[in-house]
């Protein structure tokens, strides 16, 4: 039996889209703001779950802090820049260690993913981190 070429590239596209539920969804920093859940991986393997606390920029409305960053302790921020549902966590040092990451909200503002590296300054290879953020 022949198979048509346009047929399979239907079913291959068709296969291929995945529904965006979040693509109309516009984040504002007040989005961010509030008690995260948050499930750490060091390095690719489960590290710890903590909550943290995402608080506004005292003076730049387009930046977050967020407190307990890396689980570093309460108090201890890192400052993040953001853009509708974008997260870019610009290269600084929180309490030694020097970061670098980024990071996509999603589920309408319920889940956000961040990739970012520690590194400890001590001379070994910075360490790969993703945290998965539930309210």
């Amino acid at each position: 039996m022949k198979k048509s070429p346009l047929l399979f590239i239907i079913i291959l596209f068709i296969a291929s889209c995945q529904p965006d539920e979040d693509k109309n969804f516009t984040a504002t920093r007040d989005t961010y703001l509030g008690i995260w859940h948050a499930e750490l991986y060091k390095n690719g393997a489960f590290d710890v779950a903590f909550e943290l606390e995402i608080l506004a920029h005292p003076s730049e409305s387009n930046k977050i802090l967020i407190d307990d960053f890396n689980q570093f302790g309460k108090g201890i921020r890192a400052v993040a820049t953001i853009s509708n549902t974008s997260v870019d966590i610009p290269q600084q040092n929180v309490s030694g260690y020097i970061t670098s990451g980024f990071g996509t909200l999603k589920n309408q503002g319920n889940l956000l993913d961040l990739k970012y590296n520690v590194d400890d300054q001590a001379g070994q290879p910075p360490e790969d981190y993703s945290a998965t953020l539930t309210k």
